[in-house]
């Protein structure tokens, strides 16, 4: 074992303690959910039920006086039969708003999760560019590295790191710059800021590589942990289709998604029947079938987990109305189905 193989284990465990973190915040979440939806019923019954007996006092008033043609009376009325139906939909109602903030939150968690999991993939980053500068013996590859440099300068910028490595690569390029040694004056040198140095330096590699056809210098990290940005779903495709949820759940999910090869065919609790018949359609060529029994009816997945059946295929059941379980579904579900495929591929001889 050596430093780098710590620095895995230390960044690996961190990440596994943020992601049971998560995980252990939404279950929590989940756990206050009935209660929280309670009280919401209660709130609004609270604030509802004084507003429809004022309005049917006033209204008797009108019976009392015989006034039946009045425009306000009709108005009256009307408010009421909206207050009787919003009362008789109390739990609904109730359950939206509390879901919507459970959401709000879990989203936060989300993002402060990946905000943390950013910092460390740049910081990473930022150690395996000093690696590849240091790495180069000669001028004309070390001013090679500024092309790939330039690439990550917006996360470099981020944490604040792009002098530092910018600095480093002036040291090294001059290292071995014979005319600088002759001169006195450094060939690298700070040219406006940093950016714009590494901009200058970068251009110059490119013109060089005209002179020396073929000449590249190529970034691979030696830590996996900066091959790939954390928590991306670039390299992720399939068709999931998914039953249940709510659509500001939808909206989330497809907000997280976005940029990948996933492609989610949806029939929430407040869709129509003609999206619900859609989504049983899609099924026959879906990668992923996704159940939300934590909001939905039966009699709205009777269907969905019958030609999911009749198709071979076995439905993925995921009791939650949150995010953190369901894209966790998705992305194990893609996996193992990728997994399975190049399994079952014959071996070559």
């Amino acid at each position: 074992m050596n430093f780098s193989d710590l620095d895995e284990i230390e960044q690996l465990t961190q990440s596994l303690l943020e992601s049971a973190q998560v995980e252990l915040k939404e279950h929590q979440i989940q756990k206050e959910r009935d209660s929280k939806i309670q009280e919401a019923a209660d709130a609004l019954t609270l604030r509802l039920t004084p507003l429809l007996a004022q309005i049917e006092s006033s209204i008797a008033e009108y019976e009392a006086n015989q006034i039946g043609d009045s425009l306000n009376r009709k108005k009256l009325e009307q408010q009421a039969d909206s207050l009787r139906q919003q009362l008789q939909d109390v739990e609904l109602n109730a359950e939206k708003l509390v879901d919507a903030e459970l959401l709000r939150q879990e989203e936060q968690l989300i993002a402060q999760q990946e905000t943390q999991a950013i910092t460390r993939w740049r910081t990473q980053l930022k150690a395996d560019l000093l690696d590849l500068i240091h790495d180069q013996n000669d001028f004309y590859n070390a001013t090679d590295t500024a092309i790939a440099i330039k690439g990550f300068t917006e996360d470099l910028k981020a944490i604040g790191a792009l002098g530092e490595v910018v600095d480093a690569l002036m040291a090294q390029i001059n290292a071995y710059d014979r005319k600088a040694s002759e001169n006195a004056l450094p060939t690298a040198r700070l040219r406006g800021t940093y950016e714009q140095t590494l901009t200058f330096i970068a251009e110059q590699a490119q013109r060089n590589r005209l002179n020396f056809e073929g000449r590249t210098t190529s970034f691979t990290p030696r830590r996996t942990q900066s091959s790939s940005r954390p928590e991306s779903y670039s390299d992720l495709d399939g068709k999931v289709v998914i039953v249940g949820g709510h659509d500001r759940l939808e909206t989330a999910i497809r907000n997280r998604f976005r940029g990948s090869g996933v492609e989610l065919i949806w029939a929430t609790t407040q869709t129509g029947p003609q999206i619900w018949a859609q989504a049983e359609q899609q099924i026959l060529d879906a990668d992923l079938v996704v159940v939300l029994t934590g909001y939905a009816s039966h009699r709205h997945t009777e269907g969905i987990i019958k030609a999911t059946k009749q198709c071979g295929k076995t439905p993925t059941y995921v009791n939650t109305t949150g995010m953190t379980r369901l894209i966790e579904a998705i992305v194990v579900g893609l996996k193992s189905q990728v997994l399975s495929r190049q399994l079952k591929k014959p071996r070559t001889a």
